[in-house]
């Protein structure tokens, strides 16, 4: 596929329309994202249509009005069937999903930036997070864990708003299929619910 240049401009965020059917619901990050951009600058633009309807970009837009911002970087991306939009919304979302952490280099980046004496709540690692990758060593347990081989861990992280978990491969595989099942079927309701009704 030939890669076309695409030429960056910039609008009031407000003149970018939200897709109405927009099934990702982040307005638990919108405060997160919009502090993101006051330390580090609106550095993605938004990805529209040819009718400046978002394919990309939803909370990036409602960050920037958030923190004030009257101008913002998109791009137009043209040429492509309602079905490849609708796919691209959802992809957009969703292949971020299945990328995993790997700890050890994870916790050695958090440290640095510790010792730096940075917000860690700018990274969009909460406390919860950091307190599931720092524990409080028990002395004993340690003890323990040092005279066997340490285990590199990559496990997945699932977010929930601005929070997350570590999840298992095979767990994350077994959401995977069950949101894919959800797509399929339409049930018009929320896939949590969806899910609890299952028995997961």
């Amino acid at each position: 596929m030939d890669m076309k240049e695409r030429e960056i401009r910039y609008t009031d965020p407000k003149n970018l329309i939200p897709y109405e059917n927009n099934p990702r619901d982040n307005r638990l990050a919108i405060e997160d994202v919009a502090n993101s951009i006051k330390e580090y600058g609106f550095t993605s633009p938004i990805l529209v249509n040819e009718e400046m309807v978002i394919l990309a970009g939803h909370t990036r837009r409602e960050a920037a009005i958030l923190a004030g911002l009257d101008s913002v970087p998109y791009i137009v991306i043209d040429g492509l069937t309602e079905a490849q939009q609708k796919a691209y919304r959802l992809a957009d979302n969703k292949l971020s999903e299945l990328s995993l952490w790997d700890e050890d280099l994870l916790k050695q980046e958090l440290e640095d930036l510790m010792n730096e004496d940075y917000d860690l709540s700018l990274t969009g690692f909460t406390d919860v997070d950091l307190s599931g990758l720092f524990p409080e060593e028990d002395p004993v347990k340690a003890e323990e864990d040092n005279t066997q081989a340490e285990e590199k861990t990559t496990l997945p992280m699932l977010r929930f708003g601005s929070n997350s978990v570590r999840i298992t491969q095979d767990e994350l595989i077994m959401l995977s299929n069950r949101y894919n099942e959800y797509v399929e079927a339409e049930p018009g309701e929320g896939f949590v619910t969806w899910l609890l009704k299952r028995g997961i």
